[in-house]
């Protein structure tokens, strides 16, 4: 019971109708009704924790924005594969239009600007993913069937391992009904994210 606690986000951010579970949460924050050096460490603490568990939970996700509330001031943190990034406290009462722009700016962000990896979704809303062959074996699109394995460590390449479905198309089919015939071929598929910088 304490370790589920200690997992769980004061504020939430997910999509509408979305039950609260950390594979829908877009955004969460974290509260506490002191301000000082030691709460300032320890929600930190708490948010990278939360950070990990959620970009865990969410195998299309490399980023995720999180919310840092000490009674009235608020801050923002990115966190990635390779780190965070932290902005300046903004105290609601001296500059409430700038918090707003935060929280209107994370409501209204897309799924990119949240940290998903958008090109893991098709047009139904399914995951595929494309994939390169080396030696000059084209480019295919592979249907993501499932998840079996995903790196659980906050900092690191945040190595992800689906197993997909191919639909190979065969050209020299000899059936002169069909000129294509359709064959299911599953593959697995290992994706790590690279630091940008």
């Amino acid at each position: 019971m304490g370790s589920f606690l200690q997992r769980k986000p004061d504020l939430v951010l997910s999509p509408n109708g979305a039950e609260l579970d950390w594979r829908d949460v877009l955004v969460f924050g974290e509260m506490k009704n002191t301000n000082c050096s030691k709460t300032l460490k320890t929600s930190f603490t708490e948010i990278a924790g939360k950070t990990s568990v959620l970009l865990y939970a969410q195998d299309g996700r490399h980023a995720a924005p999180s919310l840092q509330i000490l009674v009235s001031c608020v801050s923002l943190t990115f966190f990635d594969w390779g780190g965070s990034l932290k902005t300046y406290p903004i105290d609601v009462h001296t500059d409430p239009e700038m918090f707003l722009h935060i929280i209107v700016g994370l409501a209204k962000a897309s799924f990119s600007q949240l940290g998903f990896n958008v090109s893991l979704l098709n047009e139904t809303g399914g995951k595929c993913i494309l994939v390169a062959w080396k030696g000059g074996g084209g480019i295919t699109e592979v249907t993501i069937d499932s998840l079996l394995f995903i790196l659980d460590i906050m900092h690191g390449r945040g190595t992800t391992v689906w197993w997909g479905s191919m639909d190979d198309l065969d050209n020299n089919s000899h059936s002169s009904k069909y000129r294509w015939s359709r064959t299911w071929r599953g593959i697995v598929i290992k994706d790590s994210w690279i630091d940008p910088l």
